[in-house]
This record gives C-alpha cells, sequence and structure tokens, in this order.
C-alpha cells in the first residue's frame, strides 16, 4: 500500500496528452533544462 495518495485528476493526467500539447508542464521543464 503506498504512502502518498494518488492525484485525485489521475485519470485524466497522461503523458500522451502532455507530449501533445506544447504548453504542457513538460515542455515547460524541458525548456527550463535546457537553459
Amino acid at each position: 500500500q503506498p504512502w502518498l495518495a494518488a492525484n485525485p485528476d489521475y485519470e485524466m493526467i497522461d503523458v500522451q496528452e502532455a507530449l501533445a500539447n506544447p504548453d504542457s508542464i513538460f515542455y515547460t521543464y524541458h525548456k527550463l533544462v535546457q537553459i
């Protein structure tokens, strides 16, 4: 049993959607790492 609860939005948040959206948090961090 995990000691941290899952995010309540876990069904709506996925990698496939993040990669399809250039404004997602994935791409935001990707740009920050490049700096």
